[in-house]
């Protein structure tokens, strides 16, 4: 069964909650607004009782103006002006929309019939505002008695959705918030594991691979996320690890070989050769024989030339000079020795003596190969006349560069060539990059090895 991506695993948890929250969240505003519209109906029971009662303490006040203005109070135009005041408290409580708008049918066509008639003219008629009023504040004050016991009932049912609409929310509330830490625990712990188990693994793994086991490590068949990417990554890592060992192991059992054979023929062979040598100058010290006493001298001469053949393989095979005086000068002795006939190339050479001390044997033995093969193939196939071999150290790397005049190849099709594979298999064995470029002459290649040195 395929497990869940990593990431989807991390936001699979606070996804759910979030989420829940969010409900939460709704539910909350959607209590609250129907908190607010049920306190909205108190607020306009609130204004539409005060407006009333307004308009008939109004009304109430006009009818005993009326009373002063039909007794001749000497101060007439003081209870006309305070009757133009409460005319106007009047009409603007009692026609306010919310208060009329309540009103029932036939009440408000008689304030329709009845406002006009309450307001303050020149001819205003005190007796006939007696009258209407009379007859409407009766109806005001029950219509205001009937509003006053609905305020009441409305304030009553508030409170009471109040406390019903708490306490409901309190216990929803607290439900989902002890489902929301129910759930973040399941998936945090779900999470730990799974992620947990997986990381331990590849811990494992890895741990095997440090220490030369790699029995264990296995790639996933298909990368879901990006811990099986780095498992899948590191399962290619120690292939390739595997492959660099192999070939260094390969390599390195090849020059362990290769300087057995030169010391088995440098104690054994050369010390017989040489034996026979001494024996020929002792015979042809002896004998006076002229004609035998030439053939002797031309055997030890021919004897002499194996010798030198057989120095020169056991140099090949392993370089005793780079043993004891380094890779300068076994660089050195090679380009000596790779140049015999008139028509060598001259060489070049410029190499930091101090660098021997930042390479160990096996390095140091692969750079030699290296520079051989290289120097081989140029002298064999570039037919150039001049080539320079530069080993020095800029910053914290190594570089080594040999370029020539030669005519030159494009090595990415002579990639396959058996000289190319063993210098890109010993730089590889090192760490090391190659690259091939035009040189600066105006014709030739350009071999730049770089490796990065140790601290």
């Amino acid at each position: 069964m395929r497990h869940l991506p990593f990431k989807y695993q991390v936001a699979l948890g606070p996804a759910i909650v979030i989420a829940t929250l969010a409900g939460l969240i709704w539910f909350t505003l959607a209590q609250f607004d129907e908190l607010k519209r049920q306190n909205e109906i108190i607020r306009q029971w609130a204004r539409v009782t005060d407006r009333m009662h307004l308009a008939i303490s109004a009304g109430y006040q006009l009818r005993e103006i009326s009373r002063g203005l039909m007794a001749k109070n000497p101060d007439r135009t003081e209870l006309q002006f305070n009757y133009l005041e409460q005319s106007r408290i009047f009409t603007d409580n009692v026609l306010y929309p919310e208060c009329f708008d309540r009103l029932p049918a036939e009440l408000r066509k008689i304030i329709d019939a009845t406002e006009p008639k309450l307001r303050f003219r020149d001819d205003l008629s005190p007796r006939e505002v007696i009258t209407n009023l009379d007859h409407l504040l009766p109806k005001l004050e029950g219509l205001y008695d009937n509003w006053w016991i609905q305020k009441r009932a409305a304030y009553i049912t508030y409170y009471d959705d109040v406390q019903e609409t708490n306490s409901r929310y309190l216990s929803i509330a607290l439900t989902v918030l002890a489902v929301c830490l129910a759930l973040a625990s399941v998936f945090t712990i779900w999470t730990l594991r799974s992620t947990n188990g997986r990381l331990k693994k590849l811990a494992s793994q890895t741990q095997a691979v440090s220490e030369g086991s790699v029995t264990t490590l296995t790639a996933p068949v298909v990368c879901v996320d990006e811990i099986d990417n780095v498992t899948a990554s590191v399962s290619r890592m120690t292939q390739r690890l595997l492959q660099v060992v192999a070939v260094e192991k390969v390599l390195q059992g090849v020059e362990n070989e290769r300087r057995r054979i030169a010391m088995d023929m440098h104690d054994q062979v050369l010390a017989e050769l040489t034996s026979v040598t001494r024996q020929l100058d002792s015979l042809q010290q002896q004998d006076t024989n002229s004609q035998l006493r030439a053939q002797l001298g031309q055997v030890r001469e021919d004897l002499l030339r194996s010798i030198q053949t057989i120095r020169d393989v056991i140099d090949d095979l392993h370089p005793h000079v780079l043993d004891m005086l380094g890779l300068s000068a076994a660089i050195s002795a090679l380009t000596e020795r790779a140049c015999k006939g008139n028509n060598c190339p001259s060489c070049y050479l410029s190499i930091d003596d101090a660098m021997d001390s930042r390479f160990n044997a096996y390095t140091r033995i692969m750079l030699y190969r290296i520079v051989q093969e290289v120097v081989s193939n140029l002298i064999r196939h570039a037919h150039c006349t001049q080539y320079e071999i530069r080993l020095h150290q800029q910053d914290s790397q190594l570089h080594l560069v040999i370029e020539d005049n030669g005519k030159g190849f494009d090595p990415t099709h002579h990639s396959s060539g058996h000289g190319l594979i063993n210098i890109s298999e010993r730089a590889r064995a090192i760490g090391a990059k190659i690259q091939w470029k035009p040189s600066r002459f105006n014709s030739g290649n350009c071999f730049e090895l770089t490796l990065e040195l140790s601290a």
